[in-house]
């Protein structure tokens, strides 16, 4: 009995590179070709506030150093409307060194790893970037980094240089 099912699973994993079949070492390859700058500059998650207050947004810069290194900053906020009726808000900022392994980013913000177990990964999907937080990282209350990032702007960003002085 021919299944067309298992001829479709069939030719969506052959492919054909010169002549010959992929190895799963070359699809692998294939997987692991998201270099450092393709992800330079600065992304972006905004979230719509709740009524009255101003736009949220989340901001990660991202500076390659080699092919798959890059210095990596967050910028995070979380507006809220404090028991006495005013506007308040908690940031949170993360600094540290990204890497890039089987297409996925690995950010380890310094202290914040050693502290609480930090990390954050990223993996780019289209024109978006798909971050994570894994475990706490001492952020303000209720700021993650967790979200859908957007590229505000492919320029060399700018960094907080005091702090990547000091370390």
């Amino acid at each position: 009995m021919n299944h067309p099912v298992k001829w479709l699973i069939v030719i969506t994993i052959i492919s054909f590179q010169g002549g010959g079949i992929a190895s799963g070492k070359d699809i692998a390859a294939h997987k692991n070709r998201l270099a450092a700058s393709q992800l330079e500059g600065t992304w972006i998650a905004i979230w719509k506030a709740k009524s009255g207050m101003p736009r949220i947004h989340n901001e990660i810069r991202m500076l390659a150093l080699d092919k798959h290194q890059l210095k990596a900053e967050f910028y995070g906020a979380y507006n809220y409307i404090d028991p006495s009726g005013a506007q308040a808000l908690n940031v949170g900022v993360a600094i540290g060194a990204a890497s890039i392994d089987d297409g996925v980013v690995s950010f380890d913000p310094i202290r914040a790893t050693d502290v609480w177990g930090c990390k954050i990964t990223m993996t780019k999907r289209g024109l978006e970037l798909v971050v994570t937080q894994q475990q706490e990282c001492g952020f303000g209350s209720h700021v993650y980094a967790d979200g859908t990032y957007r590229r505000k702007s492919r320029k060399k960003p700018m960094f907080t240089e005091t702090f990547w002085n000091d370390q």
